[in-house]
């Protein structure tokens, strides 16, 4: 390494430490912006000094030891740093995302491209090397406020190449505004990866299973969207018809109607879709409403078929196609033994060699006898329990509520308490004052218990996660929210390490953030 080394690592920390003082205000902005520079400095060196991956390896060493309590500086972090200086070289400047599709090089965009968490963008940068395609799924998630498990469905499902492939007549039936936007909210083929249909199903089960996983339809269908009933009743002339499926969107301001067909394209069915979209627009859009628009789901193989069959209507039509996980065809259900045929053959008696049961004993012996730890004999006791209480409940709890202190600040309620077998304290002084009452408990707990989620303006919205401590006669085990199984288990005389420690407490904080995500995807989905 050249001396020019310590003069870098002197910068980089200096910047670290600007990065830290504003976090508060704009963190994840400012973290991105750290990140970028990291690795824009780190591209710099490597084309004037050829820094190879043993002085990246040095340099985080360096840094994480200048800032002990900070994540994201590790080696293989650094190197991601330094693909997301590569993949925008421009920096940091206020553009629109259009702006940014006309230019040649790349820029990290305060909106959107900085409101994606670095993880967002990890993501992006693994999955997509195509710059547009990365930038039309950075949109996507700003505009419809995905986590990063929704976003990575969405490519994964190729999105981009879904989005506005339907057939359609808008561009003669719709003003440009109205049809660009349309063109943009339909897709296909829709992906219902959430269902299993075999191919001889019928239109009303399709329907079924489509109402019965309505959250998942609704985030597959697209931001607005909004459920207004299915086989909806419209009386005709003292005559009843039934459409399958009717929505309200409220970025495009219409009626949307879905219609559902499981075989292929048929040209007879666009007037029925004719029939209902007039219907519609005469009996339930308003003054305000832009033009009722049908969409047709089914197979869709002939594109020319489709394209005469709309032609020189006046209503805004759209003809898409569907896929989902098909259940397993009838021909290799016959190929498969049944239910009972399987019971019987595991009610038989599996014979098996005793030659091999004497090798696995003679073997098991040999490495008993080669262990050669003193026997344990603590077992449980005040002492024992003080250990655990002191070394390990207390140091979780604390980590814990250091690493979420942000995400619990978004409840309007935190009733995360320590708990005694059956008595909950909020405090740590209150629990310690049991224990001492009471000091050979059964149970110990770590309670997660947020209520009231303030962004949403809603108090419905509630998070809980549990980790409990059972203290047995010879050992103690560690249970995770419900689960009958013990996630681990220890001896008295052992201690989880800081390390482990720090992964439950990062588990915790994690699975609390998933399950915001979750909560978040499903009321961007109902809205």
């Amino acid at each position: 390494m050249t001396g020019n080394y310590e003069n870098i690592l002197k910068s980089l920390k200096e910047s670290i430490r600007l990065a830290r003082l504003k976090a508060s205000i704009v963190v994840n902005e400012q973290l991105l912006c750290l990140y970028w520079e990291i690795g824009k400095t780190i591209l710099e060196q490597q084309a004037l000094e050829g820094w190879g991956a043993k002085v990246i390896k040095h340099l985080a060493d360096d840094l994480r030891l200048e800032f002990p309590d900070m994540k994201g500086l590790s080696e293989r972090n650094l190197k991601y740093m330094r693909v997301f200086a590569e993949a925008y070289p421009s920096g940091i400047v206020q553009a629109s995302l259009a702006q940014l599709l006309d230019k040649q090089d790349s820029v990290i965009v305060q909106a959107p491209l900085a409101q994606l968490t670095w993880y967002h963008h990890l993501t992006l940068l693994e999955k997509i090397k195509e710059e547009k395609i990365r930038l039309f799924y950075i949109q996507k998630t700003v505009d419809n406020g995905w986590s990063r498990n929704v976003m990575l469905a969405q490519i994964e499902n190729k999105l981009h190449e879904r989005q506005g492939a339907a057939i359609t007549n808008f561009n003669s039936t719709l003003t440009p505004a109205q049809s660009d936007l349309a063109v943009e909210t339909i897709k296909s083929p829709y992906v219902f990866d959430f269902l299993s249909l075999g191919e001889k199903m019928h239109e009303r089960d399709f329907e079924n299973a489509l109402i019965g996983n309505m959250k998942k339809f609704l985030l597959e269908l697209g931001k607005g969207f909004a459920y207004v009933g299915n086989q909806y009743n419209l009386q005709v002339d003292g005559s009843d018809y039934f459409l399958d499926l009717l929505f309200y969107n409220i970025r495009l301001h219409c009626y949307v109607i879905f219609e559902l067909k499981v075989g292929e394209f048929k040209p007879e069915y666009t007037g029925k879709l004719n029939f209902y979209i007039n219907s519609i627009d005469a009996q339930l859009r308003g003054m305000l409403d832009e033009p009722t628009i049908g969409i047709l789901l089914c197979k869709t193989p002939n594109k020319t078929v489709i394209e005469y069959s709309l032609k020189g209507l006046d209503k805004p039509l759209g003809v898409a196609d569907y896929k989902f996980h098909s259940a397993l065809p009838d021909e290799f259900k016959e190929d498969l033994p049944t239910v009972e045929e399987l019971e019987r053959e595991l009610e038989k008696d599996i014979d098996i060699p005793s030659s091999s049961i004497e090798t696995r004993l003679k073997s098991i012996k040999e490495r008993v006898e080669r262990l050669k730890k003193p026997k344990i004999e603590e077992s449980k006791s005040e002492e024992t329990i003080r250990k655990i209480v002191d070394g390990y409940i207390y140091p979780l709890w604390d980590s814990f509520k250091l690493k979420s202190t942000e995400l619990r600040t978004l409840f309007k309620y935190d009733r995360s308490t320590l708990e005694h077998t059956s008595h909950r304290f909020y405090e740590k002084d209150d629990f310690e004052n049991k224990l001492k009452e009471e000091p050979n408990p059964y149970e110990l707990r770590i309670c997660l218990n947020l209520d009231g989620f303030i962004p949403a303006g809603t108090e419905a919205f509630q998070v809980y996660r549990q980790l409990t401590i059972r203290l047995l006669e010879l050992k103690y085990q560690i249970f995770y929210d419900n689960d009958r199984k013990p996630e681990i288990e220890f001896l008295y005389h052992q201690l989880p390490s800081k390390s482990e420690i720090e992964v439950w407490a990062n588990k915790l904080t994690e699975d609390l953030a998933t399950d915001i995500e979750e909560r978040l995807d499903g009321i961007d989905a109902n809205n």
